[in-house]
């Protein structure tokens, strides 16, 4: 693994325990029919609310910008 594992991805990337938790309940905990893991509830799904939605999209973003700056500053000049 480039960074050793969770913690030090998200160290290395500026990323809160917080915003990387909220994301992954979004995505594999929730019971959503837009989550990775709508199937594990076994019960009825919901739709994401709006609010949800775009929680999950500004930490996604946020992440991605990061591991771009990351590379950025990796390959130097």
């Amino acid at each position: 693994m480039k960074f050793g594992g969770e913690s030090g991805a998200r160290s290395a990337l500026g990323i809160t325990s917080s915003q990387w938790s909220r994301l992954g309940q979004l995505c594999n905990n929730e019971p959503l029919r837009q989550g990775r893991h709508r199937g594990k509830t076994g019960g009825a799904l919901r739709d994401a609310t709006e609010g949800e939605l775009t929680e999950a999209r500004g930490i996604a973003r946020a992440i991605i910008e990061a591991w771009l700056q990351h590379v950025d500053a990796s390959t130097g000049p």
